[in-house]
């Protein structure tokens, strides 16, 4: 079956949100098909609106509805079929981050910003879909501040599962560990254009990006910028100065909203010390990074003096 595209019959439109919205409040629902509290945030007025902007889209299984690290124009309800939500890392290997099912709803992070797809999402069975592309989010705009606040919570809580199903730095733990572990950090929004850290200072503790892009520079002699790395969601910083008791070696600045998470350093050393696999996680990830930096800088450091003591 291609890819058909349709304008959604409004019976279509209107069962199918029916059943999202009462699913939202189904305490038996799993956790991966949470419904998001769209539908209750807008009016009349642009609740019409938008269910005249639907396109009821029609996938075979194995048809990829979302790619990650593509640009979000659009989110989706599903009306019927069972779709896979999974990252990708570096080496091209996946991690399963949930399934999602009849009433669920995703795609929802175009609404609140042009962060970049976080996951990719693809059709395990043949699917139906309605989604919300560009007419809608345009006739959205009215409502966007009271779509954002319902939407938040409820995005901050995606991210973080996909953020402990993902990043290397929460691997060692049970999930319940894993929650433990994200209460001791503090989640901070930053503006763009914020220094999270300044080259020289000494090192507060570790960072986590939830969300946004971050960019990485290093004073060169004459006093400018040189620009080293970015930063985007689940990578890890500050873990140089905290590993060698040393000043931080670079400046990181928000170049798009982003919300950092950040775990003081006390903390991070109890559990490097009591957790190998996270020492040697931020050892290596620092080695790496100094690497990294020096050939951008065009430098040659001896490998002993990369060795972190």
């Amino acid at each position: 079956m291609p890819d058909v595209r349709l304008a959604a019959p409004a019976d279509a439109v209107v069962a199918a949100l029916d059943r999202a919205e009462r699913a939202a409040a189904d305490a038996e629902l799993p956790a991966a098909l949470h419904p998001i509290p769209l539908l209750s945030a807008l009016s009349e007025a642009a609740f019409r609106r938008v269910l005249g902007t639907l396109v009821l889209r029609r996938l075979p299984a194995g048809a990829l509805v979302i790619r990650e690290g593509e640009p979000g124009n659009a989110f989706y309800f599903v009306a019927s079929g069972r779709l896979r939500v999974y990252a990708t890392d570096g080496l091209g290997r996946q991690t399963d981050l949930a399934e999602l099912g009849e009433t669920a709803v995703f795609g929802e992070m175009a609404l609140l910003s042009a962060q970049p797809r976080s996951a990719s999402v693809v059709c395990a069975t043949e699917v139906d879909l309605l989604e919300a592309g560009q007419k809608a989010l345009a006739q959205l705009a009215d409502e966007l501040g009271a779509v954002a606040e319902a939407l938040h919570g409820f995005t901050r809580e995606r991210l973080l599962g996909n953020l402990m199903a993902t990043s290397p730095l929460f691997r060692p733990f049970q999930r319940m560990q894993q929650r433990e572990l994200l209460r001791r950090f503090t989640s901070h929004d930053v503006a763009s254009g914020t220094v999270v850290i300044h080259e020289g200072e000494q090192g507060r503790g570790l960072f986590v990006v939830l969300s946004g892009e971050l960019d990485v520079s290093r004073r060169g002699a004459d006093g400018s910028a040189i620009p080293l790395a970015g930063l985007r969601t689940g990578d890890v910083f500050g873990e140089m100065a905290i590993l060698r008791n040393a000043a931080t070696t670079a400046t990181v600045v928000a170049v798009r909203p982003a919300t950092v998470l950040f775990l003081a350093r006390e903390y991070v050393a109890r559990i490097v010390a009591a957790v190998p696999e996270i020492k040697s996680y931020l050892e290596a990830l620092a080695e790496d990074r100094e690497i990294d930096n020096q050939l951008v800088l065009g430098e040659d450091v001896p490998a002993d003096e990369r060795v972190l003591i």
